[in-house]
């Protein structure tokens, strides 16, 4: 089962399809951990703080905050960073363009990925792939700064 690493809506028009977009490639990175030499146990890495009088911070002792100067700085509770997700959290991408695989730059590749439908999109859903068995979609994420063009490939529906 792919892992969905995100959820809303593709639109194009007055047609609006729910998907989910799963990550076509699978990290298969080697993860190695520090042991010390002498007795092969995992080193621990304890939060400190300098100049504090604490001798360890516990988890529920840290809070975020943005250092605007040196020494100076802008305390962000955890509810504001949720707000700030939920705020600029991208929902729909809309389809710009329909153009061939070939007319795109390589240089725009970064990571593929695959769509499907959600629940109730499925016939929609299956039109569209229809359109892009010869075609590729351009899409532009809302929200952003600058635009995203990324080819597609649609999950066979059955």
């Amino acid at each position: 089962m792919m892992h969905t690493v995100w959820k809303g809506n593709l639109s194009f028009g007055l047609v609006n399809i729910g998907v989910k977009l799963h990550s076509a490639i699978e990290e298969k990175d080697v993860k190695l951990i520090s042991l010390h030499k002498d007795c092969l146990v995992p080193i621990q890495h304890e939060k400190i703080a300098p100049g504090c009088d604490d001798d360890r911070i516990e988890a529920n002792d840290i809070i975020k905050a943005y250092e605007y100067r040196p020494n100076e700085y802008v305390l962000i509770s955890n509810e504001e960073l949720e707000a700030l997700k939920k705020a600029y959290e991208v929902k729909s991408v809309t389809i710009i363009s329909f153009v061939q695989l070939e007319e795109i730059d390589p240089v725009y590749f970064d990571r593929s990925y695959f769509l499907s439908p959600t629940g109730g999109s499925e016939k929609a859903y299956v039109l569209l792939r229809q359109a892009l068995e010869r075609r590729q979609a351009l899409e532009r994420r809302q929200g952003r700064k600058k635009r995203l063009y990324i080819p597609y490939s649609l999950h066979q529906v059955r």
